[in-house]
């Protein structure tokens, strides 16, 4: 009989398998379910909000954002 290849990701050198990636955000979920399949946003206060989230995120990283956006 032929034996399955395994197809699993080969463990890393201590034995345990690599952690699983995490979930998406919270704000990525709710920009997700806002957007239409052809990618334009539900309404226009769903994209201002989602810019908002943007503007927010870029500035816990970066420290910055243009003023004009925010």
């Amino acid at each position: 009989m032929k034996q399955k290849s395994d197809s699993r990701l080969p463990l890393s050198e201590g034995g345990d398998p690599p952690p699983p990636p995490s979930p998406p955000s919270r704000h990525d979920k709710w920009k997700l379910a806002r957007i239409r399949p052809s990618g334009s946003y539900t309404s226009e206060s769903a994209r201002e909000i989602s810019e908002r989230i943007d503007c927010s995120n870029s500035r816990e990283v970066n420290s910055t954002c243009e003023e004009n956006t925010c």
